[in-house]
This record gives structure tokens, C-alpha cells and sequence, in this order.
């Protein structure tokens, strides 16, 4: 590959015009400037596409494409595929970059092979003010405790925004979002842990996420996200049995379904949904199979606090209910 740029960032687009500006200025903005900004329109029905357009025009590093509305996954698989640069990153729409992320990143993981890295996040509330952040210490990670560190919720995030990825690594084995609308993350995530031989963890938050968008998952739990969240984690178990791999990280596995399912019923207990919706979906989870499996197979494997979850979990209607108090 004819590497013209170090760096591609991706941002999947869906009916951002009000908001997109800031995300975009933040690259635009970076200190390190070897940087490849690729705009994805993912079937935008308002004006996205006519500023994307603007911005192509005014600025020769970025790249823009438009696609049928298939979800944010199905967008930054289009820019991985356009993407030419070493690296690859990920940025949301209505989230920024610090001015300093990209020569933070590109400097760190130059100094190692490792497959990927991963810094730290600022959260901010509908204030616009910081509500809480993450960080971590400068050290590496190494397989196979990569993925059992992901999966019992370790200093892996499931979110594809906090890392730079060497493009090599994820085309090699073939590393892209599959098909769901809701937590598609977390399934490239998990692949990127399977494959990956080493990775790292660099010090500084350079993320800023952001709650501007109403649509998005931290904004508004729907029926859908029951649903998706077990398809999801129906994906992560084929791919681990297709490689070979389930029975190595089965206890893992399982802790790591039970924590995503009954973290999905809080969400939706403690959001906007109205009882009959959220015992709908409820009732989703507890009915897949994957929740039956991972429940089956030990209680006793399960972390104090993940039982606590799980016991919960059995009272809908009383979740339901505190959530409306508070």
C-alpha cells in the first residue's frame, strides 16, 4: 500500500448536520496534520451530505462517501475499505479529538508492534460539563490475556473510539463490524482482542464524548437494544467457535454475556421506556439463548457484583419502578 497519509479517521454520519462541525474541526484542528479524514454519509434525510460536500471541497485530505442507511458499522466497514493511511481510527459524530491525540497515539504505537492502542476519555453530561473520565497507565498487554482481559471487563473498553489500529493488523484477518445497528462495537472490539498478539495502553485522555446526539445509545435505550444486544453476542460466540477458541475462553465468555445482557435491562429499566416496552425486551433476554447458556453454566463462576446484577434482574417490575423514582 502507497501510505500518502499516517493516519485515516473515520466518522459514520447519520443526520449530524447540526452537530457535525465540531467533530470535524477537531481533526482539521490536530496538531499532527499526516492525518486522512474520511466522512461516511450513512443515508443522511436531512442536509448532512451537502456539508460533507463543503468540507471535501475546502480541504484536499478529506474523503467523502454515501451509502444506504445500514448503521454506523456498515459505515466505518466503507472507510476501512477507502482508507489508505497505516493506521486507522474512529470518531462519533457528535464526539471530539483533543488537539494533541493523533501525535499522542501515532507516537506511541510507532514505538511498538502492537496491534493496537488504547487512551483515555473524557465523558461529558447534557451540561457540556465532564461528568466522569478514565485513564490508564503506560503498559502493554500481551495474547492470550488480551482476550480474557476483555472479557471479564478489564482495562479493554467494548468502544472502537479510544484506540488507533494498525490497518495491516485488521485486514490480515479481516477485522470489520458486522451487520447490527445497536452495540456493534463490541463485536469488532472482541475480534481485534482475538487476533491481536500484543497491545498497548498510553497515558492522557484525548477522547471527548460527548451527549449532543438524542439518538444515540447513552441517550435512548428502544425494544431494538434488547433484541441486537443478544444478536451481538450470538456473533461473538460463533466467531470464538469457528476459531477454535470457545471452549479456551468459555467461563470468560460467559461472565462476559450475563454483565452486557443485565447491563442492557438496567439501561433500559432506568430510561424513557414504558413498562410494557421494557418488559418486552426483558423478556427477550431472558428468553435467548445465549442468557440461558451463560446462566446454566455456573452461577458460582459469576463475580459477587454480577450476581447481585443477575438476582436483580429477575425483579423487572421493581427495576422498573426505582428507575422512575430517580
Amino acid at each position: 500500500m502507497n501510505n500518502s497519509y499516517q493516519i485515516s479517521i473515520i466518522i459514520p454520519i447519520y443526520n449530524a448536520s447540526t452537530f457535525i462541525h465540531k467533530s470535524i474541526k477537531s481533526v482539521i484542528n490536530q496538531s499532527y496534520k499526516n492525518i486522512e479524514l474520511i466522512l461516511v454519509n450513512d443515508g443522511s434525510t436531512d442536509n448532512s451530505w451537502t456539508v460533507l460536500k463543503k468540507y471535501k471541497n475546502k480541504y484536499k485530505n478529506i474523503k467523502i462517501a454515501s451509502q444506504k442507511n445500514c448503521g454506523a458499522g456498515v459505515a466505518r466497514n466503507t472507510g476501512i475499505d477507502i482508507a489508505t493511511s497505516e493506521y486507522i481510527m474512529f470518531l462519533d459524530a457528535d464526539d471530539f479529538l483533543d488537539k494533541e491525540t493523533c501525535l499522542s497515539a501515532i507516537q506511541s504505537i510507532k514505538k511498538t508492534k502492537n496491534d493496537f492502542l488504547s487512551f483515555g476519555a473524557n465523558f461529558y453530561n447534557k451540561r457540556n460539563t465532564i461528568k466522569y473520565t478514565f485513564e490508564f497507565k503506560n503498559s502493554e498487554l500481551r495474547a492470550p490475556n488480551i482476550l480474557s482481559s476483555y472479557l471479564l471487563g478489564g482495562d479493554i473498553k467494548s468502544v472502537v473510539w479510544n484506540k488507533i489500529y494498525r490497518k495491516s493488523f485488521l485486514d490480515k484477518f479481516n477485522i470489520r463490524f458486522n451487520k447490527s445497528r445497536i452495540n456493534e462495537d463490541s463485536f469488532f472490539v472482541m475480534s481485534a482482542c482475538l487476533y491481536a498478539k500484543s497491545i498497548s495502553f498510553s497515558p492522557g485522555r484525548f477522547y471527548n464524548h460527548t451527549r449532543i446526539n438524542a439518538k444515540s445509545f447513552s441517550n435512548a435505550v428502544t425494544p431494538d437494544h434488547f433484541i441486537q444486544s443478544a444478536q451481538v453476542l450470538d456473533a461473538e460466540k460463533d466467531i470464538l467457535i469457528k476459531t477454535g477458541n470457545f471452549l479456551k475462553y468459555k467461563k470468560q465468555f460467559n461472565i462476559h454475556a450475563v454483565k452486557f445482557l443485565t447491563y442492557i435491562i438496567f439501561m433500559g429499566a432506568f430510561s424513557n421506556l414504558r413498562f410494557r416496552m421494557f418488559f418486552n425486551g426483558f423478556n427477550t433476554v431472558m428468553q435467548s439463548s445465549i442468557w440461558k447458556e451463560s446462566i446454566d453454566s455456573k452461577m458460582a463462576d459469576l463475580p459477587i457484583s454480577l450476581k447481585l446484577r443477575v438476582i436483580l434482574s429477575r425483579f423487572p417490575k421493581i427495576l422498573w419502578l426505582f428507575g422512575r423514582v430517580i
